[in-house]
């Protein structure tokens, strides 16, 4: 089983492409220098921030602070003052969503998905074709020594875990048991989601749409006269996923993105807890999400075998926190992920 984290994207790509998440706002500043014009809520929202986070600053944030700030502002409603100062006016009209009566910190947050759908989306489709031809790289040849009913668990919204996939054939964890059962497949989880989901806020009962092709910026935006969105299928490394919490009501012939989530989450669950060997490729098990921390405490609980891992990282920081999770462990260090050479 291979556990995927940013870095194994950022080592595969020639560290110059799809930032972590602590340099997210370091790679908007450097790469996207007009994001603040394009992005105006969220540009709004970082300055307020970074006067309440410490280490926080307009030009290096991090993706899971700011995203976590925005959560809280909206969910402790009831708390917080629901006003964000430096909210533009007038109000911009790219967007259909703009015009709708909303909370400044909502579109904020939707102007966030739009960033990441930028930046793990359209802005990584070349680099990850590339990649895809080269040969050699870390990530892609121990993808490639996967056999049908191996696991592979990516915490990425990206598609290079997919694309590196294709030629060997896999099946994404589904509700209800769907595509569950895999003998000659390799079975993919990303409790996260992905670029490459499209769905519906509120769904109103339409079904989670998985495309080929990460779902572009310019899609992610209010339906005309409907008071909803369409959005990326992405969920935020924050405690409270209230994709969890409040799902939407659905029918039984159509999956809402909560079902397709548990799925993700309860297969990834099964899989840590009965693999022998678990392969970690660029994933720090973040404290900040602290239902991703549950969620391998209890696959550790069902273990009652030591498990062997292969840690590509390039200190002992991530060897620590798997030796505390896991009681019964051997961990081999084998050094950074790296890129593949040019075809």
């Amino acid at each position: 089983m291979i556990l995927v984290g940013a870095g194994a994207t950022f080592g595969t790509l020639n560290r110059k492409h799809a930032p972590i998440s602590k340099d997210f706002g370091k790679y908007l500043n450097e790469q996207i220098p007009q994001w603040k014009d394009r992005y105006r809520y969220l540009d709004a929202s970082v300055e307020f921030l970074s006067k309440r986070y410490p280490n926080m600053n307009e030009k290096d944030w991090a993706l899971d602070k700011v995203w976590g700030g925005i959560d809280d502002r909206w969910k402790l409603r009831e708390i917080w003052s629901l006003d964000l100062p430096g909210a533009t006016s007038p109000t911009p009209t790219t967007k259909k969503f703009y015009s709708r009566n909303i909370n400044p910190w909502l579109i904020a947050g939707l102007e966030l998905k739009c960033a990441l759908a930028r930046v793990y989306g359209e802005l990584l489709q070349s680099p990850i074709e590339k990649a895809a031809q080269s040969k050699d790289g870390t990530f892609k040849k121990k993808l490639g020594e996967l056999k049908g009913g191996d696991c592979v668990i990516s915490f990425n919204y990206d598609l290079l875990t997919e694309k590196l996939l294709e030629k060997k054939y896999y099946a994404l964890a589904g509700p209800k048991g769907e595509n569950t059962e895999v003998k000659d497949k390799v079975l993919l989880c990303k409790p996260h989601g992905s670029v490459s989901w499209k769905r519906w806020v509120p769904e109103n009962g339409r079904r989670v749409e998985i495309l080929d092709d990460p779902l572009r910026e310019s899609c992610i935006d209010s339906l005309d006269g409907e008071n909803r969105e369409v959005q990326p299928g992405i969920i935020a490394p924050v405690p409270h996923k209230d994709e969890f919490f409040f799902p939407e009501p659905t029918r039984s012939d159509c999956p809402s993105f909560s079902e397709l989530l548990t799925a993700q989450w309860k297969t990834a669950i099964e899989c840590i807890a009965m693999t022998d060997r678990l392969i970690v490729m660029g994933y720090g098990f973040p404290l900040e999400d602290t239902h991703v921390q549950h969620m391998f405490r209890e696959a550790a609980a069902k273990r009652t075998k030591e498990l062997y891992v292969e840690l590509y990282e390039k200190d002992n920081e991530v060897g620590t926190k798997i030796a505390n999770i896991f009681k019964k462990v051997t961990i081999s260090f084998c050094g950074m992920v790296k890129p593949g050479e040019a075809p």
